[in-house]
Protein backbone atom coordinates (compact mmCIF):
# COMPACT_ATOMS: atom_id res chain seq x y z
CA UNK A 1 0.00 0.00 0.00
CA UNK A 2 1.31 3.57 -1.12
CA UNK A 3 1.43 5.82 1.57
CA UNK A 4 -0.78 9.44 0.72
CA UNK A 5 0.65 12.65 0.57
CA UNK A 6 -0.05 14.95 3.77
CA UNK A 7 -2.93 16.91 3.47
CA UNK A 8 -2.64 19.70 5.92
CA UNK A 9 0.76 21.09 8.00
CA UNK A 10 -1.06 18.79 11.07
CA UNK A 11 0.17 15.51 9.29
CA UNK A 12 3.85 16.79 7.88
CA UNK A 13 6.63 18.83 9.16
CA UNK A 14 6.65 20.32 5.70
CA UNK A 15 5.95 24.18 5.59
CA UNK A 16 2.80 25.77 5.94
CA UNK A 17 0.67 28.52 5.74
CA UNK A 18 -1.30 30.51 8.49
CA UNK A 19 -4.31 28.09 7.50
CA UNK A 20 -2.68 24.93 7.81
CA UNK A 21 -2.03 24.14 4.45
CA UNK A 22 1.14 22.44 2.83
CA UNK A 23 2.46 24.85 0.82
CA UNK A 24 3.79 24.18 -2.62
CA UNK A 25 7.71 23.12 -3.28
CA UNK A 26 8.44 26.58 -4.98
CA UNK A 27 7.08 28.45 -1.95
CA UNK A 28 8.49 26.64 0.91
CA UNK A 29 11.05 28.87 1.48
CA UNK A 30 9.20 31.96 1.73
CA UNK A 31 6.86 29.79 4.28
CA UNK A 32 10.21 29.28 6.35
CA UNK A 33 10.88 32.83 6.18
CA UNK A 34 7.30 33.43 7.45
CA UNK A 35 8.23 31.02 10.38
CA UNK A 36 11.67 33.48 11.27
CA UNK A 37 9.18 36.60 11.38
CA UNK A 38 7.06 34.76 13.82
CA UNK A 39 9.62 34.22 15.85
CA UNK A 40 10.67 38.13 15.80
CA UNK A 41 6.82 38.57 16.88
CA UNK A 42 7.72 36.81 19.50
CA UNK A 43 10.67 38.45 20.66
CA UNK A 44 9.09 41.85 20.11
CA UNK A 45 6.77 40.69 22.33
CA UNK A 46 8.36 39.48 24.99
CA UNK A 47 10.63 42.93 25.13
CA UNK A 48 7.40 44.51 24.87
CA UNK A 49 6.38 42.84 28.44
CA UNK A 50 10.14 43.08 29.76
CA UNK A 51 9.56 47.21 29.61
CA UNK A 52 5.60 46.75 31.02
CA UNK A 53 7.32 45.13 34.11
CA UNK A 54 10.29 48.02 33.96
CA UNK A 55 7.71 50.83 33.62
CA UNK A 56 7.01 51.53 36.79
CA UNK A 57 10.76 52.26 37.90
CA UNK A 58 12.26 55.87 38.70
CA UNK A 59 14.64 55.09 35.96
CA UNK A 60 12.12 55.21 33.25
CA UNK A 61 9.89 58.47 34.75
CA UNK A 62 11.05 60.77 32.05
CA UNK A 63 9.55 58.34 29.69
CA UNK A 64 6.24 57.73 27.32
CA UNK A 65 5.93 54.50 28.65
CA UNK A 66 2.31 54.55 27.30
CA UNK A 67 4.30 55.74 24.09
CA UNK A 68 6.90 52.89 24.00
CA UNK A 69 4.38 49.82 24.84
CA UNK A 70 2.07 51.17 21.89
CA UNK A 71 5.21 50.95 19.57
CA UNK A 72 5.97 47.74 20.61
CA UNK A 73 2.24 46.75 19.84
CA UNK A 74 2.84 48.60 16.70
CA UNK A 75 6.04 46.71 15.77
CA UNK A 76 4.65 43.52 16.06
CA UNK A 77 1.42 44.46 13.98
CA UNK A 78 3.38 45.62 10.87
CA UNK A 79 5.25 42.60 11.12
CA UNK A 80 2.67 39.86 11.57
CA UNK A 81 0.39 41.70 8.80
CA UNK A 82 2.68 42.09 6.13
CA UNK A 83 4.25 38.67 6.79
CA UNK A 84 3.42 35.72 4.49
CA UNK A 85 -0.16 34.48 5.48
CA UNK A 86 -1.60 32.05 3.09
CA UNK A 87 -1.30 30.82 -0.92
CA UNK A 88 -2.91 32.86 -3.49
CA UNK A 89 -5.76 31.34 -5.26
CA UNK A 90 -5.09 33.43 -8.39
CA UNK A 91 -5.18 30.97 -11.65
CA UNK A 92 -2.22 29.52 -12.48
CA UNK A 93 -1.46 31.69 -15.35
CA UNK A 94 -1.58 35.72 -16.12
CA UNK A 95 -0.87 38.72 -13.58
CA UNK A 96 -2.87 38.27 -10.97
CA UNK A 97 -3.45 41.65 -9.36
CA UNK A 98 -3.54 40.97 -5.72
CA UNK A 99 -0.56 39.04 -5.22
CA UNK A 100 1.48 39.97 -8.43
CA UNK A 101 2.61 36.93 -9.57
CA UNK A 102 4.28 35.77 -6.01
CA UNK A 103 1.44 33.00 -5.42
CA UNK A 104 0.75 33.96 -1.90
CA UNK A 105 -0.63 37.13 0.01
CA UNK A 106 -0.01 38.94 3.39
CA UNK A 107 -2.07 38.91 6.12
CA UNK A 108 -3.44 42.21 5.21
CA UNK A 109 -4.48 41.55 1.58
CA UNK A 110 -5.99 38.02 3.32
CA UNK A 111 -8.38 40.27 5.88
CA UNK A 112 -8.69 42.73 2.79
CA UNK A 113 -9.76 40.21 0.48
CA UNK A 114 -11.66 37.21 2.81
CA UNK A 115 -12.23 39.24 5.66
CA UNK A 116 -13.60 42.70 4.66
CA UNK A 117 -13.99 44.79 8.43
CA UNK A 118 -11.46 43.19 10.44
CA UNK A 119 -8.14 44.81 10.71
CA UNK A 120 -5.36 42.20 12.31
CA UNK A 121 -4.84 38.73 11.43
Amino acid sequence: MEASAPQSAFDSQAPHDALGIIVPAHLEEIFRGRDMLWRLVHKVEMLQRQFQALADEEFCSEMDSQAVVQTFHRLRALIRNGLPFTLCDCQPYGECPLCKGKKWISGTQYLQTSRPGLTSV
